[in-house]
């Protein structure tokens, strides 16, 4: 990858994770570029409508573009389509905040949500994102990744989002083995307010690149533990509706589901 992409991915990084928009200074501060280097890559974003610059403010944000981009990803909108039902399901059973995460680098990303209260909102925590050492997700995902994976991410200072986030690289590949050994993994307060429970999404190459996670916000970790062998009965579902791009409906589903919860 050339320096010159590096930088225009970080910006873009930037004004994802960004709470409002962004002036040039602050972009370049962000992403340790001199002004005319950030200026250069943001005309040339802003060209690509992949950023959005407004005169007035001057300030930039993410375009529209990337909506575009993000249309590309058919395989997993089919694969949330198919989850859905599934997600719907844990919901209603739950009562919790239900959601389908990917793996983006070392980061896991919320592709899919539905939220802890009525109405539900499909919409509602789409594009968070967390480093994988942080929350019940990215310890599922850890554990049935390539062990580089895992030696990657401790190869550097593991960031902290919340008061129990895993800052510790040997604390945290302690956690993954066992999670590795149980099929689950279970969080209190390491990206949020909450606890959770999650299970790994695996792909066709045998490897996690995803989970699905139940939270509950203020809750204790007793409340999502016994649901563990439910999640995990769902997360080997999509994993299998994945690798054999079956078309099943919904009632089949849930009646799988519940089928082999209860074994």
């Amino acid at each position: 990858m050339t320096r010159a992409v590096q930088r225009a991915i970080d910006l873009l990084a930037v004004l994802r994770t960004a709470p409002g928009p962004m002036s040039l200074s602050e972009l370049a501060i962000a992403t340790s570029l001199d002004n005319a280097t950030a200026l250069r890559l943001l005309r040339d974003l802003v060209s690509r409508d992949l950023v959005s610059y407004n005169r007035e403010r001057r300030s930039y944000v993410l375009g529209r573009g990337v909506l575009e981009l993000a249309g590309g990803l058919r395989n997993e909108q089919s694969l949330i389509r198919a989850t859905l039902p599934i997600l719907e399901g844990l919901h209603r059973r739950t009562g919790g905040r239900v959601a389908l995460s990917f793996r983006v680098g070392l980061h896991h990303v919320v592709g899919v949500e539905l939220q802890q209260k009525y109405p539900v909102s499909l919409f509602h925590g789409v594009g968070v994102s967390a480093p994988l050492n942080a929350g019940a997700v990215g310890k599922a995902i850890l554990a049935f990744s390539l062990p580089e994976v895992l030696d990657e991410l401790c190869a550097r200072p593991l960031a902290r989002v919340a008061p129990n986030t895993i800052v510790d690289p040997d604390v945290l590949r302690t956690e993954v083995a066992e999670v590795a050994e149980r099929g689950f993994a279970l969080s209190e307060h390491e990206v949020s307010d909450a606890v959770a429970v999650a299970a790994p999404l695996m792909s066709e190459d045998g490897y996690a690149d995803g989970a699905v996670r139940v939270a509950l916000d203020g809750g204790a970790l007793s409340d999502v533990e016994g649901e563990a062998q439910l999640l995990t009965s769902a997360a080997q579902l999509l994993s299998e509706l994945r690798t054999t791009h079956e078309n099943v409906q919904p009632d089949a589903l849930m009646a799988t589901l519940e089928r082999r919860s209860e074994q």
